[in-house]
């Protein structure tokens, strides 16, 4: 629970201090990949913070390399 809490507290610095000065520049679409980065990245660190087994990325790097390393 204490995880959670932590990673939201983290999650409103981050926003407290980058959002504002990317709103006054009126950079939207930085804005919005900032919003979705932030947001999977803060539901991933909750996740771990329960302890959620969560699966390897370079796996499936591994596959996806792999198959396209059998069409040559």
């Amino acid at each position: 629970m204490w995880g959670v809490v932590g990673v939201a507290m983290v999650a409103a610095v981050i926003v407290w201090f980058e959002v504002p000065r990317q709103w006054k520049q009126r950079s939207w679409r930085d804005l919005s990949v900032f919003g979705v980065i932030l947001v999977c990245a803060s539901v991933l660190l909750s996740l771990e913070s329960y302890q959620v087994k969560l699966p390897n990325p370079l796996a499936g790097i591994e596959w996806v390399l792999r198959s396209i390393g059998r069409m040559f």
